[in-house]
């Protein structure tokens, strides 16, 4: 199936509120990551330590930065992006989108 190059490639509005979304639903799947990935080791811990969360950043530091830059990223955020407001980036609604996205990047890059 052939893709027309307006969907395969993202164009970002010169819009600072959707680039502040953006940025905010960058950091906020990062966090969400590191806290999921935290509580999978440690399931009987309801808050993660900073420190620990800290290291899981820093070890999937790289993985986030490479999803984010890539299409598949700036895809997802940008539709993310312009389907919630600011308010619910902060509660994390619908995270689990990102989650996937990162995912879905994640396993092609190990293949």
């Amino acid at each position: 199936m052939i893709m027309n190059i307006a969907e395969q490639v993202p164009v970002i509005k010169e819009d600072d509120t959707l680039k502040e979304k953006m940025f905010l639903a960058k950091n906020l799947v990062q966090d969400y990551f590191a806290k999921l990935d935290y509580r999978n080791c440690h399931p009987n811990e309801e808050e993660v330590p900073e420190e620990e969360e800290a290291d899981i950043l820093k070890v999937y530091g790289e993985e986030f930065e490479m999803w984010y830059k890539s299409q598949t990223g700036k895809r997802a955020l940008l539709k993310y992006a312009e389907k919630h407001s600011g308010t619910d980036i902060i509660a994390e609604k619908d995270m689990d989108e990102l989650v996937q996205s990162f995912f879905v990047f994640r396993n092609r890059q190990l293949l």
